[in-house]
């Protein structure tokens, strides 16, 4: 199985001039496995690099989401699958796509995701 969690750790950013800080919460730094669906294209080599209560981003590198208008505010589904413990193997979540550069796309959920979350802060600590 691929190693899906290589670092954790707080995330900050530095609001620049022209630049606010937009962020509610603070973000935790991951590297977690991800399929995103996307207008029915599955994206498998993907990666969750960080993570707050309102929503993660993602870095895919079998996918070019480009920046244009037609993807961002659209809606996405993420498959995240689950290692280790028992239960559920796999997360599937719809997501609003907030963001999208070339380095990658945030992703707000659309309600609050509790057990990501605290999966996620499980396999950081």
């Amino acid at each position: 199985m691929e190693n899906v969690n290589m670092s954790c750790s707080q995330a900050t950013r530095v609001s620049r001039p022209g630049n606010p800080q937009r962020r509610v919460h603070p973000r935790s730094e991951v590297d977690h496995a991800v399929v995103v669906v996307f207008h029915g294209k599955r994206f498998s080599n993907c990666r969750i690099r960080n993570f707050s209560l309102g929503g993660l981003f993602l870095q895919c590198s079998d996918g070019d989401f480009g920046t244009t208008n037609r993807a961002h505010k659209d809606h996405a589904l993420l498959e995240i699958p689950l290692t280790g413990g028992a239960g559920k193997s796999t997360i599937s979540l719809g997501v609003k796509i907030v963001f999208l550069s070339g380095s990658g796309m945030g992703v707000q959920f659309f309600k609050p995701q509790t057990q990501l979350i605290e999966y996620l802060k499980d396999i950081c600590q």
